[in-house]
């Protein structure tokens, strides 16, 4: 298991060597609320977060905020998708 510093911004380093980052940092690096995260989970805009055994909270890697930025901004502009759905 990876390790928690903080609650805000809380980096952590997996046993995968995937650097991770809380909902509340990821929301930060896009400009959005975690609550708007979890919105666009349930709805199927972004893929599920990683969550770590016994932590619980959602965490994503680089590449998946790039995916949260890729879909806030397709859903800025009008052109929301499911994960996975093709154009």
């Amino acid at each position: 298991m990876g390790f928690v510093k903080g609650s805000a911004i809380v980096e952590v380093l997996a046993p995968t060597d995937r650097h991770l980052v809380s909902i509340g940092r990821a929301a930060e690096l896009v400009g959005c609320s975690p609550q708007t995260l979890r919105h666009m989970e349930q709805r199927g805009e972004i893929p599920p977060a990683t969550r770590i055994e016994g932590i619980g909270r959602r965490f994503y890697d680089r590449a998946e905020v790039e995916v949260i930025r890729e879909a806030r901004a397709a859903r800025k502009m009008g052109i929301a998708r499911q994960v996975g759905a093709r154009a």
